[in-house]
């Protein structure tokens, strides 16, 4: 094996077993709030909390993650996330935690998680080829996936056996390894950029927002992707209450519906390149968020004690957002400007993340002054009015790329 085939294996591990933590604390999470509160509204404001701190954090990073030791850089990245993840199950054993020190504890995490992720994508290409980039990034995503499919029953098991703040420890655990793996590399490689002009944050936003507005397809997408999120994010703060109060579930049971929605991720993703075979991507972005709207909705009426059909349709909620992921991203790239991409990325992804933030947000509070049918009818009716919407738009324009 030669050094750069060990390296990017070492980055790639550390990686995926950063993913599992957060896939354990996720589940753990959930149960950690709704014992301190017996409401999900906090869950909510935690999660908005953290994705306006990241979303910030990527906007404004950017430039900085330019001018370091990616490796390094990320490396100290990690050793504060597991510092930070820390302080909840510590304070937890003394008896000590108060809902507020989650509230920090998101704040901080969301800042420092913002910089890894855009700084995580740019220190890849120090790793691999860019005749082999593509290549890496599946397999990374793969495992990735896989995390995502056996967290959250680890999570769920240890919820249930030893409580919510140990899986949260766990987190902070892969956190640590994770920096071990990067500094490793980090004393193999260098992955410094030679960039050294100014920032410009102001002109860079100027022009982006120039490019949407010169692309009405492109707010087009951005707004049905912005309704995905705001809808999944929302339907996310639900499964605590809806898994203890509709199916009368245990921890455990919440981490095998996770895990429904992670074997419906990959199955949609191996399916995406085929599906593309019979179906033109408008098509395909517009019925996929279709049936996200309805699954959010047909979670309004599974009867008491109907694990089965939850899970099914987990599968297929999983199914549908990976498809639509992968689409509207292929899209959006094929229609922004080689010169600007980065900047519309930036600002795309800003949009998004607003609206994961505010859809975790509305979810707290529709459980706290809505019935759960309510709830998972008002998010799965906009997804599927957007997914109408914004369907008829695109497929008015049969020069858009979409069409292809």
């Amino acid at each position: 094996m030669n050094r750069q085939k060990m390296l990017f294996l070492t980055f790639i591990a550390g990686q995926s077993l950063s993913s599992l933590g957060d896939a354990i604390a996720r589940v753990a999470l959930g149960y950690l709030v709704y014992e301190l509160t017996g409401s999900m509204f906090g869950l909510g404001t935690i999660f908005l909390i953290s994705g306006v701190a990241e979303a910030s954090a990527m906007l404004f990073g950017g430039p900085l993650l330019d001018r370091v030791e990616r490796f390094k850089f990320l490396g100290l990245i990690d050793v504060l996330r597991f510092v930070t993840y820390s302080i909840t199950p510590i304070l937890a054993a003394f008896d000590l935690l108060q809902l507020w020190h989650l509230y920090a504890v998101a704040a901080i995490a969301g800042i420092i998680g913002g910089l890894f992720r855009p700084g995580a994508s740019a220190a890849l290409l120090s790793l691999v080829s860019k005749e082999n980039l593509v290549k890496a990034i599946s397999r990374q995503a793969g495992l990735l996936q896989v995390s995502a499919i056996i967290g959250p029953i680890i999570g769920g098991l240890i919820v249930h056996r030893y409580g919510a703040a140990p899986s949260i420890f766990c987190d902070a655990i892969s956190f640590a390894a994770s920096s071990a793996s990067l500094f490793f590399i980090s004393s193999f490689i260098s992955s410094k950029s030679s960039q050294t002009r100014p920032f410009r944050y102001r002109e860079e936003l100027k022009e982006g927002l120039s490019t949407f507005r010169s692309l009405p397809l492109l707010s087009v997408l951005t707004g049905m992707g912005a309704t995905a999120n705001f809808g999944i994010y929302a339907y996310i703060i639900l499964t605590v209450p809806f898994v203890t109060l509709r199916l009368g579930g245990t921890p455990e049971t919440t981490g095998i519906l996770n895990s429904c929605w992670g074997i419906g991720f990959v199955l949609g993703s191996l399916a995406a390149s085929r599906i593309t075979n019979f179906f033109s991507q408008h098509q395909i972005v517009s019925t996929a968020l279709l049936l996200v709207g309805i699954c959010n909705s047909l979670f309004a009426i599974i009867p008491t004690g109907g694990e089965n059909l939850a899970f099914a349709l987990q599968c297929l909620f999983g199914f549908s957002i990976a498809n639509f992921n992968i689409n509207f991203a292929s899209i959006s790239q094929k229609m922004t400007p080689d010169h600007v991409r980065g900047r519309v990325s930036t600002l795309r992804l800003l949009i998004l993340q607003s609206a994961s933030s505010l859809g975790s947000y509305y979810g707290g509070i529709a459980q706290s002054t809505m019935s759960m049918t309510t709830s998972y009818l008002s998010f799965g009716f906009a997804s599927i009015l957007a997914a109408g919407v914004g369907y008829v738009i695109l497929s008015r324009n049969k020069m858009s790329p979409l069409n292809n």
